[in-house]
């Protein structure tokens, strides 16, 4: 107890600090707006609501609710009596998910105190929380484990590097315990588990799977995109970085039958505007109306598109692997590219997973970047063989969906 009560006060002394950089950053005051506003919000949501039984998921940002989203969709489905509330993390997640329809309320998660979290669910009385990745928040778990509110965690992800596993693991492991389920996505997060005393764990897979398999059953492409691609060679930076955008600088002027999207991670106008001063000349914005076919860049500066851009390309680039890390290797692979990536991807198991089944190229540098593109587009048969293994492996992998839906089914009954 001495510990959370220590971390109770650690998370009052941030808020306090990210309050006062709120002032001069967005991002951050929008997280403690929506932290101060999610329990007043979900009680005169329960007003209206005062007797359905409730799931609630919460997710950290974007890429996690793309993991949980084919749960709750599948859910929803076996359960349309149930409510759904989903919570999330981070600005970015909850900007562009805000109007999601699947759920009936999407809110923040209040600040992790323990009269937060136990107000919170004294509110909301969740029949269950559904729990992506790693989002562990210890006293939200405390608040559910003394109300023996059950906890599924999905597609979770654990090594050793991990604060559960470190010297504070006493701590973390009487958290965990509150968990009721864990659907891991490998048999080393399962080993870790098992290693700290932790049962009731399945290696079940990532159900990122499910969903960019879905997307890319559903893709569809506009005329004015196929009039572009043409008879191209397609290369698609997705959620690029300028590394992977300088790296491809030279190879305009090599294959100029070649097109290039490139997607930036950041759309801002600034960033959109680097981008054209860096390829002076060869680009234009998919916002224009018209898309003039003989520049050879597009620069996709909208939210949404990328998923179903993969669809018109053979190559795919992507981003962050000289950041903090690879973005979504799984879109593209679902479409049948070619993928390539940067050096930062080791806690990726599904980049690791890929590399393994000759299903994409991972690089050190973006000299080794350039020259391998040189190899992807001059040689159709190593292309086509990368993108054949990559679809076969997502195709393959899918179904991790349905063995947490069932898990989920069990406690819900």
């Amino acid at each position: 107890m001495l510990a959370l009560g220590i971390f109770d006060i650690g998370m009052r002394m941030y808020h306090g600090l990210l309050t006062a950089v709120g002032v001069f950053h967005p991002k951050a005051k929008a997280i403690t707006s929506g932290q101060r506003n999610a329990i007043s919000q979900v009680s005169q949501w329960r007003q209206r609501h005062p007797n359905e039984k409730v799931l609630w998921m919460h997710v950290a940002s974007l890429g996690e609710f793309e993991q949980g989203r084919p749960v709750l969709e599948l859910f929803k489905v076996q359960h349309p009596e149930a409510k759904i509330v989903l919570t999330f993390y981070s600005p970015s997640g909850y900007e562009v998910r805000k109007n999601y329809a699947g759920a009936d309320l999407i809110t923040y998660l209040p600040l992790d105190t323990k009269s937060n979290m136990d107000s919170w669910c004294e509110v909301l009385r969740p029949s269950m929380l559904a729990l992506v990745k790693y989002e562990v928040w210890p006293n939200m778990l405390r608040a559910l484990g003394k109300r023996d509110i059950p906890v599924v965690m999905l597609s979770a992800v654990f090594y050793e590097q991990q604060r559960f596993f470190g010297w504070q693991r006493n701590f973390w492991i009487s958290i965990l315990k509150n968990v009721s389920f864990f659907h891991v996505q490998d048999d080393r997060s399962k080993k870790l588990l098992e290693s700290i005393s932790l049962r009731n764990i399945e290696v079940s897979g990532d159900t990122r799977y499910d969903r960019v398999f879905e997307i890319a059953q559903k893709a569809q492409l506009s005329a004015r995109y196929k009039e572009w691609k043409g008879e191209s060679i397609v290369v698609v930076l997705g959620s690029s970085y300028k590394e992977e955008e300088e790296a491809i600088k030279d190879l305009i002027q090599e294959y100029p039958e070649v097109k290039w999207v490139i997607a930036p991670h950041h759309i801002e106008e600034e960033n959109i505007q680097r981008i054209e001063t860096t390829f002076q000349g060869l680009t234009q914005r998919a916002t224009q109306v018209e898309i003039t076919q003989h520049l050879p860049i597009l620069i996709l500066n909208t939210m949404g598109e990328l998923g179903g851009l993969y669809k018109m390309g053979e190559i795919a680039v992507i981003g962050g692997g000289w950041g903090k890390g690879i973005h979504n290797v799984l879109e593209p692979a679902s479409h049948g590219c070619a993928v390539v990536w940067g050096p930062r991807a080791e806690k990726f198991i599904e980049a690791q997973l890929m590399l393994a089944h000759h299903a994409g190229i991972q690089v050190l540098t973006k000299e080794d970047l350039a020259n391998q593109l040189r190899g992807l587009i001059n040689d159709s048969d190593k292309r086509d063989a990368i993108g054949k293994n990559a679809k076969e492996l997502v195709e393959l992998q899918a179904g991790a969906s349905a063995k947490v839906l069932k898990t989920i089914g069990e406690f819900w009954r």
